[in-house]
């Protein structure tokens, strides 16, 4: 992927019996969301500070993949910037954990680096390896996605994790939310959660968020459960624009040499 000349005007994995949304249209540009899919997805973020310094290092990140090969086992690598431009959001699919950890033994230090010169001070946090658990679809026949937001919890424990994201979509499924077309729940063995959810724009999050009271706080048996059940901290969420697409050419390349197994 080349990147634009001038910046955009703002800027133990467990298996879950859920299967993918079965009416959402995988949308050109975006990660592919499905549970049932084998292998991990490596979630991190970068702490860039401000809108220009999160523009270098989209397009640092751009040159460091471009000018090598890619990676094996990689399925796709996605970035995030946050709409208030202090942060990215990675996202990469990876087929085996093995894959990723010869990706960081062999190739990764060498990408950071270049990408660390052209840009000093990148703060990076929280990378983990994540199994999308299950995903909500919130519309059968979304308009496009047009924001995501990211929505950071916590568990005490593994079981814990599947029966708060559970609560939630069961409250989801009786409470539609104009604007929200899927929301895709992500879990690590540390007891993290994130909800990576698709929205047709952030004026439909905001008008959701309007008042401060939140989703959740709808008056509801099922969304008072979600707000009281224990062993559950919130961490905050944020609103992101589309993903750049890291290394598209690279895995065209990849696609078209591949030989099928007999």
């Amino acid at each position: 992927m080349n990147p634009p000349t001038t910046p955009p005007a703002a800027l133990a994995p467990r298996a879950g019996p859920f299967p993918a949304p079965r009416s959402l249209h995988q949308e050109s540009g975006l990660p592919r969301f499905d549970p049932a899919e084998t292998g991990s997805t490596m979630i991190s973020e970068w702490g860039v500070q401000t809108q220009s310094r999160q523009w270098a290092v989209l397009q640092a990140i751009e040159r460091a993949w471009d000018e090598r090969p890619w990676p094996d086992g990689l399925r796709s690598y996605h970035v995030f910037p946050s709409i208030d431009g202090t942060t990215l959001l990675h996202h990469s699919r990876w087929t085996e954990d093995a894959a990723f950890e010869a990706f960081v033994a062999r190739h990764r230090d060498a990408r950071v680096d270049l990408i660390d010169t052209e840009v000093p001070g990148i703060v990076r946090d929280g990378l983990g390896r994540f199994k999308l658990y299950r995903s909500h679809l919130a519309q059968p026949s979304p308009a496009p996605t047009g924001c995501f937001v990211v929505v950071r919890v916590e568990a005490a424990t593994a079981a814990l994790q599947q029966s708060w994201i559970d609560a939630v979509c069961a409250a989801l499924e009786g409470d539609r939310v104009p604007g929200l077309i899927a929301a895709h729940f992500h879990v690590c063995d540390d007891g993290r959660i994130a909800n990576i959810a698709q929205w047709e724009s952030e004026a439909a999050h905001l008008q959701a968020m309007a008042g401060g009271t939140g989703i959740a706080q709808h008056e509801s048996s099922a969304w008072h459960r979600v707000r009281t059940m224990p062993g559950i901290t919130q961490r905050g969420l944020q609103r992101f624009r589309l993903p750049h697409v890291i290394g598209a050419a690279s895995q065209a390349s990849t696609r078209r040499t591949e030989v099928p197994h007999a």
